[in-house]
């Protein structure tokens, strides 16, 4: 009777266990921001479902072959670039997800990388205000990004976000 116990406790916590990380991954895919481009960010080719897809210090990249992984890798910095353009082009609100104001109201938007993804804030402020509480606001950005229109996600109308000692231009 206690193997049998055994062996269904044993069952039961695999199930858990596979359970939670299929939880936890699908919870990490819902943070991060959509992939912006259908192109390989090396060569421009399309990408297709032989794509390699594989993460540089956190960032997802898609690559249409290994040797534009080889081309990366030599200069990765001129294909983030590439890739940061493409998540800010695609970007689908016009306001900070924390202050609620527009973007580039205080000079050019901060760029954050959370989770592979990228996230436009108003202030380095903001991005200190998220990073505490990511969910909160990337509630705002999954609902945009569902509506597929830019801005679609309506600023609240709220007092004025204070940016004294924040360091930068207003």
């Amino acid at each position: 009777m206690k193997k049998i116990l055994n062996l269904h406790t044993l069952v039961f916590l695999t199930f858990s266990l596979s359970l939670s990380h299929a939880y936890a991954e699908k919870a990490e895919k819902d943070t991060s921001t959509p992939y912006p481009l259908k192109t390989c960010v090396v060569s421009d080719e399309a990408l297709d479902v032989d794509a390699i897809v594989w993460k540089h210090e956190g960032r997802e990249l898609q690559l249409c072959c290994k040797g534009c992984k080889k081309d990366f890798i030599k200069d990765p910095a001129t294909y983030l670039k590439k890739l940061d353009e493409a998540y800010i082009a695609a970007y689908p609100l016009n306001h900070c997800l924390v202050s609620k104001e527009p973007l580039g109201s205080m000079g050019e938007a901060y760029v954050h990388h959370h989770k592979g993804g990228l996230i436009l804030f108003c202030c380095k402020g903001c991005i200190k205000k998220f990073d505490k509480n990511p969910g909160k606001y990337l509630k705002a950005l999954h609902k945009a990004q569902a509506s597929g229109t830019k801005g679609a996600e309506k600023p609240s109308k709220k007092a004025p976000h204070n940016h004294s000692g924040q360091n930068h231009q207003p």
